[in-house]
């Protein structure tokens, strides 16, 4: 993990990412797969292809790293005249902070901001556990039910498939 402090809308905060630049796609972009219909996928540049606004649907799931290759080297997007990370010198910038997907911004006032140290602190000073970064290992959903019914699925052994039934099977208000 690579962090770094910021101040985002004026507000102190820490960055944080994986510094897996090549398999960042950016949050609007990375390849997802719908819960109600697992053979619709959109890609990148895919949306016309199919006959109904697929832009907006928020039941979706993304797919393990492992399953979709190098992702572009400029997806397209910018945050300001900032783009995707190309070289080390550039990561933990605005496109890292809002667009990409494996990236957390923390505003906790815990963090040790002003003695530069990226620990976190309780109120005696004994550390907080890290920031939890996304994993995109496995099957990564948009609805935190899907995502731990999926996570227990697989931690009592289940198969893929059967995970990704057991997170369809629960219901989630898209609204």
């Amino acid at each position: 993990m690579i962090a770094k402090a910021i101040r985002s809308f004026g507000v102190p905060c820490i960055l944080a990412c994986d510094g897996k630049c090549e398999k960042a796609w950016g949050i609007n972009h990375r390849p997802r797969i719908f819960v109600d219909d697992p053979q619709m996928t959109l890609f990148p540049n895919e949306i016309s292809r199919y006959p109904i606004d697929v832009s907006d649907i928020d039941d979706h799931f993304y797919p393990p790293d492992d399953t979709l290759g190098i992702a572009p080297v400029d997806p397209g997007i910018y945050e300001d005249d900032q783009p995707k990370p190309r070289r080390p010198r550039e990561r933990l910038n605005k496109w890292c902070a809002r667009e990409c997907e494996r990236s957390v911004v923390e505003d906790d006032p815990d963090f040790a901001i002003a003695h530069g140290s990226l620990k976190r602190l309780e109120e005696d000073g004994t550390p907080i556990p890290e920031i939890k970064m996304p994993d995109y290992t496995r099957d990564h959903y948009n609805f935190h039910a899907r995502q731990q019914a999926y996570d227990e699925a697989l931690a009592a052994g289940q198969s893929v498939g059967e995970a990704r039934q057991a997170a369809a099977d629960i219901e989630v208000n898209v609204s």
